[in-house]
């Protein structure tokens, strides 16, 4: 489920895995959508490294 979604640099998102990692929080971008990158464990991680400065927004 995408919670943040970029055209920037081409179509970029950030989503919860819904499917085999249930919770977690991935990265994909196109051509291949479907081969994610995994960002955080949960999305109170997700959060934590965004107030850390550690996720790679450049992207967006």
């Amino acid at each position: 489920m995408p919670i943040a979604l970029s055209v920037r640099n081409g179509y970029t998102y950030y989503a919860i895995d819904l499917g085999n990692e249930f919770g977690s929080i991935v990265c994909g971008s196109e051509p291949e959508f479907e081969e994610v990158e995994h960002i955080a464990s949960s999305f109170d991680q997700f959060l934590d490294k965004i107030m850390k400065n550690s996720v790679n927004f450049s992207l967006f």
